[in-house]
């Protein structure tokens, strides 16, 4: 929404992509899919400023969210090495495709 008021109140497409460190026509699709969206009783600085603070935001959401799968394919690959289940269950349970999971796994374990 921050992103369709920053525009509609006169913020280029091209100087809020930059801000985001997105494509301009990324930005332009995002800022004109709000139909009408309410004013925004804020100055140009104000928008840039916002829009940077969803960009900080959003890239700590991008590194927690790599952290929390990098932690999640290691647990399944110690699971796996200790036995407790095969790759489909693995994958199903944790929530990802099976290929991820082959893929965190170091090494196959031996039957038997």
């Amino acid at each position: 929404m921050s992103l369709a008021q920053a525009v509609g109140s006169g913020l280029r497409i091209s100087a809020a992509a930059g801000i985001l460190g997105e494509t301009v026509p990324g930005t332009r699709r995002i800022a004109l899919a709000v139909d009408d969206p309410p004013p925004a009783a804020l100055s140009r600085d104000e928008h840039v400023h916002a829009l940077q603070t969803v960009r900080t935001e959003l890239e700590a959401a991008a590194t927690a969210k790599e952290t929390l799968e990098r932690e999640l394919r290691l647990l399944v690959a110690q699971a796996y090495a200790l036995g407790f289940t095969d790759e489909a269950q693995l994958a199903a349970l944790a929530g990802l495709p099976a290929e991820s999971v082959r893929r965190s796994l170091p090494c196959r374990r031996r039957a038997g």
